[in-house]
């Protein structure tokens, strides 16, 4: 018997050899069954970024920690070499000034991306029974509430997504900002080491 006459066999009492395993193949797909997968994923998807969120939130508050724990001390450090090291005091109230400077803006890009920008709700049950009373038609069917259900998750995923974007770009800017702190830090410490020396 040739090979496509034993292939079109396989497909017509619905089952699919692939890479040395047998699939059944339905008859018939169902698309509320397909729809309602579709509900879940856009579920879990819009649980990924509700998580996305919280860890933007949480590196923002560490963030907030590591300035306030740096601040006092190097306003500390800075008053003492003031006092101390008279021949070099321009140079420590400029290095003062640029070093606090960059832990402020650190500490406001770290506030804004915690800013609480407008989200997208579902509809309450109230809306939703006006919605559907006023469109009654399209909500014959069983899975259009499915359908209902995935254009909700949807606006509000793209919207989430679209916050979580720039609380992002903040929070990466904060840190930029730290890693530049340290960065002047060390060349701060060498310069006045220097002059000491």
């Amino acid at each position: 018997m040739p090979f496509f006459v034993k292939f079109y066999k396989f497909i017509k009492y619905g089952i699919i050899i692939s890479g040395g395993f047998v699939f059944k193949r339905k008859k018939k797909l169902d698309i509320t069954e397909i729809k309602k997968n579709i509900v879940d994923y856009a579920n879990y998807t819009l649980l990924l970024e509700q998580e996305r969120e919280k860890s933007i939130y949480k590196g923002c508050i560490n963030n907030i920690t590591c300035v306030s724990i740096l601040l006092v001390p190097l306003i500390n450090v800075i008053f003492n070499l003031y006092d101390r090291l008279k021949e070099v005091r321009l140079l420590i109230i400029v290095f003062g000034i640029i070093l606090i400077l960059n832990l402020f803006v650190s500490m406001f890009l770290s506030l804004k991306a915690m800013w609480p920008y407008k989200k997208n709700y579902t509809k309450s049950g109230l809306e939703l029974l006006e919605h559907i009373n006023s469109n009654i038609e399209q909500y014959s069917k069983e899975d259009s509430f499915l359908d209902q259900r995935i254009m909700d998750v949807e606006r509000i995923y793209r919207m989430l997504e679209k916050n979580n974007d720039k609380k992002s770009s903040y929070y990466m800017s904060s840190l930029i900002a730290i890693y530049i702190f340290l960065l002047l830090l060390l060349i701060f410490g060498s310069v006045v080491f220097i002059r000491i020396i």
